[in-house]
């Protein structure tokens, strides 16, 4: 039988645990108390249901532990609650922990060098995981697992921390919009990894999911990241998947895949709570990129986007955007009338683009509203930033009041992403033959069979089955 002993406040002054927490500043007593069954070999402790008191935060163990300082050989179960995670981690020189209630219990083996926690259950305020875990200590650190959580709410969690963000100011540059941000490559060094994890509810400072199955493999300077079928918590699903290989100290390459269907871009409520009826879209990304940085990635990225878009109201001031100011411009150029008003009726778009070398190239842009009908063509260089876009606009038959009178019925953007400059024919000259020469975009807007495309009443549609067909005449000649 192993015997029980006990500390008690009942029978014994208060014991304080801060005569074992040396320089830790902490100013107020914190009474603890340990009942339970003990016994003391040469070569490990045996635990018989043991009750620890700390404060307000208890524990419960049951196994047995080494004498020694390493927990080799030990093999024993555990559970610890407290009302405030912050608090607890403090007294042991943790830092930034949130100041959540908490708990944990799981079966904790040691064996030699390697670690396992069975039956893994974990709480920290609304959000929970649970699963197994394994850790594997050598040369360099293996993490394993298998992972479930019905919420997960990082929100806050991934912040920038203190270098980030020097770092980030250090690379800001009033010209460029893309970051001079490096890749944080370092990431690679913390240890190999295998994991699954299976979140029904994840929550972080830049999106809402649920339903996600996530896989992580990180060895020999490889980083794999794929999930499942995900669904959206504004609607729709995604998949996606991330893999970067080092190529040298400061170098990788980059390669990125998204596959979304039936989502919104934007939030489906209004700040009062009044639903708002978005349009639903798909999107399909395939990248693949090298360098050090941000930057450099853009600069030699190469692959495609599409994403096409349905029927609904649209944000005339794109707030919530990307480079939201370029899009605000272009569109109250399109057409005056939207600075009266708040959305915008869209019927359709389509945004079908090819990458190559940096430079972004539109096979097809577009889109319908209940008014007017918009394609365009173009580049974005997204090394140097230098914006060349042709937009052509024409005024829907039989929508009853004229509004040619406002809308401009062509526009050539230019400048840079973070200086963007509009050219507007007010006065109908590129038509008429008056306006600067006609090359690059505009030559392939003013062809004749963009006439036909935007007097289609199914506009998107039309050009879509056009573009696959491969009857859109191609910019640059291509």
């Amino acid at each position: 039988m192993v015997p029980r002993a006990s500390i008690s406040t009942s029978k014994h002054p208060v014991p304080d645990l801060r005569r074992f927490l040396l320089n830790q500043d902490i100013e107020s007593p914190v009474p603890y108390e340990v009942e339970g069954g003990f016994r003391v070999g040469v070569t490990e402790i045996e635990l018989k249901e043991v009750d620890v008191r700390i404060g307000k935060t208890t524990a419960w163990l049951d196994g047995r532990v080494p004498t020694g300082s390493e927990l080799i050989n030990a093999e024993f179960d555990l559970r610890i609650a407290g009302p405030n995670l912050e608090r607890a981690g403090r007294a042991f020189n943790i830092q930034d922990l949130p100041a959540d209630p908490f708990s944990f219990e799981g079966s904790m083996i040691r064996a030699g060098q390697a670690y396992s926690v069975d039956k893994l259950i974990a709480v920290i305020g609304e959000s929970d995981i649970s699963g197994k875990l394994g850790v594997e200590v050598g040369p360099r650190i293996r993490l394993t697992g298998s992972l479930e959580s019905n919420n997960l709410n990082l929100t806050g969690l991934l912040g920038e921390d203190d270098d980030t963000a020097e770092q980030d100011e250090d690379s800001a540059d009033g010209d460029r919009i893309i970051p001079n941000t490096r890749l944080p490559l370092e990431v690679l060094d913390i240890a190999d990894i295998d994991a699954i994890l299976r979140l029904r509810h994840l929550v972080t400072d830049y999106f809402d999911v649920g339903d996600v199955e996530l896989v992580i493999v990180m060895e020999n300077d490889r980083l794999h990241v794929e999930t499942g079928r995900v669904s959206l918590r504004s609607g729709g699903t995604m998949a996606a998947a991330l893999d970067v290989v080092r190529t040298s100290d400061e170098l990788a390459d980059v390669q990125v895949s998204v596959s979304a269907e039936q989502f919104s871009l934007r939030p489906m409520i209004d700040s009062d709570g009044n639903p708002i009826d978005r349009p639903l879209a798909d999107l399909n990304v395939a990248l693949a990129a090298s360098g050090g940085t941000l930057r450099e990635l853009a600069a030699s990225a190469n692959g495609s986007i599409s994403l096409r878009q349905g029927e609904g109201d649209m944000d005339n001031d794109f707030s919530g955007y990307v480079m939201r100011d370029i899009f605000a411009q272009v569109f109250a150029a399109i057409n005056p009338m939207t600075k009266k008003a708040k959305y915008t009726r869209l019927h359709c778009a389509f945004f079908e683009i090819d990458i190559v070398d940096g430079v972004a190239k539109s096979r097809a842009l577009g889109l319908q509203t209940n008014e007017l009908v918009v394609a365009s063509v173009g580049t974005v260089n997204l090394a140097t930033e230098a914006l060349d876009l042709s937009f052509r606009i024409k005024q829907r038959e039989g929508v009853g009041i004229s509004i040619s009178a406002v809308v401009n019925p062509y526009i050539k953007v230019g400048g840079t992403l973070a200086s963007p400059v509009l050219t507007i024919d007010t006065k109908r000259g590129f038509w008429a033959g008056t306006f600067a020469a006609v090359t690059g975009g505009l030559s392939i807007l003013a062809q004749g069979v963009w006439d036909r495309y935007l007097s289609a009443d199914n506009y998107c549609q039309t050009v879509i089955d056009a573009l696959e067909a491969g009857e859109i005449p191609a910019l640059g000649g291509e």
